[in-house]
């Protein structure tokens, strides 16, 4: 299961995510369950129930990668910054949705992989905090 940190009209909110089949994925927000599906003729997610956008959130420190494909819009921290556990760092445009890709944990963000304006795949290298 994975865990994600979501922005939702200015209000975080903590959500995991579970595959429970391939493209299908259980999301669990505040103890509200949803499924959704992957639709690959039309490479977007689907909700089955309303559609949940999520940005990843990771243990520890190290490279952080994106979760899904999009364009990266702003990048709102700078290489050698101490930052915080949660700390919005990049906003990355995903099927028309802004998410924010938060600092895994305290530390020196050491590495910028992208710039704005940057398409990305699932799996790209976006930062690295040391």
């Amino acid at each position: 299961m994975a865990r994600y940190a979501v922005t939702v009209n200015g209000r975080k909110y903590e959500v995991d995510v579970e595959e429970i089949a391939p493209g299908k994925f259980r999301v669990n927000v505040n103890g509200k369950e949803e499924v959704i599906e992957m639709v690959e003729e039309r490479r977007q997610l689907q909700a089955v129930e309303p559609q949940v956008s999520a940005s990843p959130v990771k243990a520890a420190g190290g490279e952080v990668k994106a979760e899904m494909s999009g364009t990266i819009v702003r990048i709102l921290k700078n290489e050698g910054e101490e930052i915080r556990k949660g700390d919005p760092v990049i906003v990355l445009e995903a099927m028309k949705m802004e998410n924010e890709i938060v600092a895994p944990s305290d530390g020196r963000l050491s590495k910028i992989f992208v710039k704005e304006g940057d398409k990305v795949q699932a799996g790209s290298e976006l930062f690295a905090v040391s």
